[in-house]
């Protein structure tokens, strides 16, 4: 696959370029120059065979790696995705069976194993999609082995908006053509990008907000450049990138918004809500979210309580409970040796 970037002024490049280099060297971001458009056959085709499988159908997609089931077995400690029920119509992805308790050390593991493990090597922008977006499809191919939705079934997706990594990941699956409906963004109190979608602009030089999610603590996300990219051009992203540059206010006109916004939705968690929905959603099913899981999960109740729809919904979850445990064991009332059998449990 070639790329090209969310700035445009130069030729293709290659997967290598892609999966070893953050960004191109006026500082534009990689992005498929065509992305694979999938039709049914094709799509069964990719799904075929182990969660596993899958990602490394995916990855190989996307670098021409060649990658195997087993290596990416090897990489998320044996478990790419773990699938849970949860409440009404909502099913959990768990992304974070690993050493790290994290998501992050399968996109690190299987990094190195398709550019070569350098010591201290951050994993590539766009590699952090890429990653990310095969472990959605592998997501699905789970669901799908344990009978939790049937074949062709459409799914709404929430996730934590953060550096909008996940979300990105989720709007390129959707555009290759897994059966994602809308995409549900949870913001803390930096929600620029809530601001964005509802009213039409956000100031980009507003101050860092602390919360409990502080990896989330984000005024301008910058995966939000491959969405601008993606739906209004070049241009409209140099404007964009312009207003960054300045902190000033950047603002979209009203059919730019309906194109950006588009199967996007965004609410703002406040953290005395992120410390009410984890205890409830513990007292009511004796599921443990963390504090970023919450983020999506009171994204969700939004999005339902405005639209009224009950869709089914997967929450994108990719980091353990136990990151957070002291921040969870208050909220919970318990210890963490009670924490942690819950979770492993």
């Amino acid at each position: 696959m070639l790329y090209a970037t969310t700035r445009g002024k130069h030729d293709v490049v290659t997967a290598y370029k892609a999966a070893h280099t953050d960004c191109y060297t006026d500082g534009g971001l990689f992005v498929p120059f065509r992305l694979p458009k999938l039709n049914r056959e094709q799509l069964d085709a990719l799904l075929s065979g182990t969660p596993e499988q899958v990602a490394a159908n995916v990855l190989n997609l996307f670098f021409a790696c060649d990658l195997s089931a087993a290596a990416v077995d090897s990489a998320t400690a044996h478990t790419a995705v773990k699938c849970v029920p949860l409440g009404r119509r909502l099913l959990v992805a768990e992304l974070w069976h690993n050493s790290g308790a994290d998501a992050a050390q399968v996109i690190r593991r299987l990094s190195d194993r398709i550019c070569g493990k350098k010591k201290g090597k951050t994993p590539s922008s766009w590699m952090q999609i890429a990653v990310r977006i095969s472990l959605l499809f592998a997501s699905y191919r789970s669901l799908l082995l344990s009978d939790m939705i049937r074949p062709g079934s459409s799914l709404d997706v929430a996730v934590t908006a953060g550096d909008f990594a996940m979300p990105m990941a989720v709007w390129y699956a959707r555009q290759m053509g897994l059966p994602i409906g809308n995409i549900i963004c949870g913001c803390n109190s930096n929600g620029g990008f809530w601001d964005l979608l509802n009213r039409g602009e956000f100031s980009t030089g507003d101050t860092v907000t602390h919360t409990l999610t502080p990896d989330a603590d984000i005024v301008v996300p910058r995966n939000l450049e491959r969405l601008i990219c993606a739906t209004l051009g070049v241009e409209e992203t140099e404007q964009y990138l312009f207003c960054c540059s300045r902190g000033r206010t950047y603002r979209l006109s009203e059919d730019q918004l309906k194109m950006l916004g588009e199967g996007m939705f965004a609410a703002v968690i406040s953290d005395s809500r992120v410390a009410s929905i984890i205890p409830g959603v513990y007292h009511t099913s004796g599921y443990v979210l963390s504090p970023y899981a919450a983020l999506a999960y009171g994204s969700l109740q939004d999005y339902r309580a405005m639209t009224g729809r009950t869709n089914p919904v997967l929450l994108m979850a990719e980091r353990s409970p136990m990151r957070n445990r002291q921040q969870i064991c208050r909220m919970l009332q318990i210890e963490e040796n009670e924490l942690r059998n819950l979770i492993t449990g």
